[in-house]
């Protein structure tokens, strides 16, 4: 039968999880904020009639799918986890 978990242990779980979760926000933040840089860069910088490639958009895709795998690993699977321990 497995031993219940003192308080210190409960709190340390949570403590690390809470840091995982700021992390991923701070992590979206950055994205965002570099993202909407970036795309204004291409905006001040492509200005005229032949010039209109989006090519922000491949940061945009790129660093999606890297916040995607990042969100899926702290709040999906690290769930999952969880109740394995339990």
């Amino acid at each position: 039968m497995p031993e219940e978990m003192s308080d210190e242990e409960r709190s340390k779980i949570a403590k690390k999880k809470a840091k995982k979760k700021k992390d991923f926000y701070g992590h979206l933040a950055v994205y965002v904020g570099v993202n909407v840089l970036i795309m204004g860069v291409w905006a001040l910088t492509d200005i005229g009639p032949d010039v209109d490639y989006p090519w922000f958009i491949w940061s945009w895709i790129i660093w999606g799918i890297v916040i995607l795998f990042h969100f899926l690993w702290i709040f999906i699977f690290d769930r999952k986890s969880d109740k394995e321990t339990e």
